[in-house]
This record gives C-alpha cells, sequence and structure tokens, in this order.
C-alpha cells in the first residue's frame, strides 16, 4: 500500500509539473485564494476602502515604493559589477525593470531568471546565477526582518510567535549558511569541480565572488529595501485602518517572510492579503479590529500590487517597446542606407 501511495504520488506530481498544467494550477490556486480570502468583503466595504484614501499616505507610501526599486537597482548593479557584466545604472535599471515584468507574467517568477541574459548571451549561466545571487539577498532581509519581528513579538510583546514562520526562519538561515561553506571551502564537492571544465569555472567564480562581496554595502542595500517596503506598508494599513505603529510593523515584515513560504501564487495576489490579514489578527491590541482586517489588508495589499509591481512591470513593457522599436528603426535605417549605397555602386557602373 506504501508503493502505490509513493507511485500515485510520483504520478500527481509528474502531471502538475507540465507546464499548461502547472501554469493553470498556478493559476486556479491565485483565484481561490482571492476568492476565499476577500468572500467576506461587500461592495460598502469597497466604498469605505475608496473613501479612507487619502493624499498624503498614498504619497509617502509612493515614495517608499519607489525608494524600494532604487535601492533594489542599485544592488542588482553591484551584482553584475562582480560577474563582470555591463553595470552602468541605465542596464542595471533596464534588466531590473525587465525582470519584474518578466516575474509578473510568469508563475512563480521564473522568467525573472532571464533579466540579464541579453547582457551576455555566450555567459547564460552567469547571468541566471547573478540573478539568483541579487535575489538570494533580497530573500536574506526579508526573512531576518521577519526574524527579528518574531523575537521582539516574543521578548517585548509576550507573544507566541507563529511557530511554522519561526521553524522556517531557522531552517532557511542553517540551509544558507551550509551552502556558502561548502562552496567557499569547495567540501563535499569533487564530483562537481571534476566533471567538466565549464562548471569547476562556474563554481570557481561564485567562491571568488563570495570571498569578495561587499557585504556591507549589499547588507545596507538589502535591509533598506526591505525596511523601505515594510514602512510603505505600515503607512498603508494605517490608511486603512491597523491601529498600532509597532505591532503593525512587525506584522508586516512578517507577513512578507511568510509569503517566501508559499511561491505557488502569481505576484502573491490573494497571499499577500491572507498574510496581512492573519498577522494583523494575531498582533492587534484592538479586539474591535478584528472584524475589520480583511477590508484593512484588501486596500493595502492592492496599493503594494500597484506600486511594487504592476507599476515596474509596466515601466518593463515600456523599456521592451522602446527598445525593440529603436532595434526596428536602426534595422530600417541600415535597409535604406544599404538599397541608397546601392543604387548609387549601380548608377557609377551604368555611368
Amino acid at each position: 500500500m506504501g508503493i502505490s501511495a509513493v507511485s500515485a504520488g510520483k504520478r500527481v506530481y509528474r502531471f502538475f509539473s507540465v507546464e499548461p498544467v502547472k501554469t493553470a494550477s498556478r493559476i486556479g490556486i491565485t483565484v481561490l485564494f482571492v476568492v476565499l480570502v476577500n468572500r467576506g468583503i461587500g461592495r460598502g466595504d469597497i466604498a469605505s476602502l475608496c473613501a479612507s484614501l487619502a493624499p498624503l499616505p498614498v504619497t509617502v507610501a509612493f515614495v517608499f515604493g519607489m525608494l524600494t526599486l532604487f535601492l533594489q537597482v542599485m544592488r542588482w548593479r553591484i551584482i553584475l559589477r562582480a560577474h563582470n557584466l555591463p553595470c552602468t545604472l541605465t542596464v542595471a535599471a533596464r534588466t531590473m525593470f525587465k525582470g519584474f515584468l518578466y516575474a509578473f507574467i510568469t508563475p512563480g517568477r521564473v522568467g525573472e531568471l532571464f533579466r540579464a541574459v541579453e547582457l551576455s548571451p555566450a555567459r547564460k549561466k552567469e547571468t541566471v546565477l547573478a540573478v539568483f545571487e541579487e535575489r538570494f539577498f533580497g530573500i536574506a532581509a526579508t526573512v531576518i526582518t521577519g526574524a527579528v519581528a518574531f523575537v521582539i513579538e516574543m521578548v517585548v510583546l509576550k507573544q507566541e510567535p507563529f511557530y511554522p514562520l519561526v521553524i522556517a526562519t531557522v531552517l532557511f538561515i542553517f540551509s544558507a549558511g551550509a551552502v556558502i561553506v561548502v562552496i567557499v571551502t569547495r567540501r563535499k564537492l569533487p564530483d562537481v569541480f571534476h566533471r567538466n571544465a565549464r562548471t569547476a569555472e562556474v563554481m570557481e567564480g561564485a567562491r571568488t565572488r563570495i570571498v569578495s562581496y561587499p557585504y556591507t554595502t549589499l547588507a545596507v542595500l538589502s535591509l533598506g529595501t526591505q525596511l523601505a517596503l515594510v514602512a510603505e506598508t505600515v503607512v498603508l494599513l494605517s490608511m486603512f485602518g491597523a491601529s498600532g505603529t509597532v505591532r503593525t510593523a512587525l506584522a508586516a515584515a512578517q507577513s512578507y517572510s511568510f509569503m517566501l513560504l508559499l511561491p505557488f501564487f502569481i505576484a502573491n495576489i490573494g497571499l499577500r492579503e491572507y498574510a496581512f490579514s492573519f498577522f494583523l489578527m494575531r498582533m492587534t491590541a484592538n479586539p474591535l479590529l478584528l472584524t475589520s482586517t480583511s477590508g484593512i489588508a484588501l486596500g493595502s495589499a492592492t496599493a503594494v500590487l500597484a506600486f511594487n509591481i504592476i507599476m515596474p512591470a509596466a515601466i518593463g513593457l515600456v523599456w521592451i517597446f522602446l527598445g525593440r522599436k529603436s532595434v526596428a528603426a536602426e534595422a530600417d535605417g541600415s535597409f535604406t542606407s544599404d538599397y541608397r549605397d546601392k543604387g548609387n555602386v549601380t548608377a557609377e557602373r551604368d555611368h
């Protein structure tokens, strides 16, 4: 019976690993979660959320959102430089915003991995590895801020933490530390380093970068990015009715860390509302707010989606469109020039 269960599990896994099914299942999960999380919100709640919009908090949240984007671009620029890839501010911004678009239109943000391939098509492994490294610093900052938040919750507020998040955080720290130690010391990797020269070269490059990265700068940029995102979320949550700045900040920090555990949603739609609502209910000191947390979470999550995902993706789309238009214009100009030159040569020969 145990063997048949394992076999059935393998068949189910293979079925959902097929790309059309995989994409459809992610879309289905996202839509289902959106419906379940927001099922108690009526038209009156939507009208109330719209009435809660105020120019000053929206502007402040927007500024924090732009700060998160700027700090991410600066971090990405450092990673590009370490990989000996083009690393001007324009190049870093262009590839970053294209990555936002690819992440938005592909389930699980898979498309984001290829945002730098255009910089060096002959070095695809390195460009994908660069994205992995940039995302690692972002994920590490998210986990750290979430960890600080639940430690404050336990020590200062004397509340029980959300233990699944605590366990996941500990596992991430130990796993990341073990991977770094293995790469740096080359322990337990003889086959990898001797399998082929290209793999050895990539791993050696990773080891060199890990040793030489400007960690202070990367830590400041990464933590600054996450803290700006948390601040943006606190402003939005407060605008829609959440009370207690410290508790709201702790809820926001843990929400983003919690979202890393469920990478099954498109742009975290639905999951973001659920996480905000769940941790707000855990952190709120006012029982009267428990009935309104769904509306608060929906309004804030929608604004975060607009500022931090949809708008950067739109910028990436415009950048791609302008790039293609420029290439088309250059190609057209080259064709016209070639045609003119050929015409001149023919005329001279006839003359």
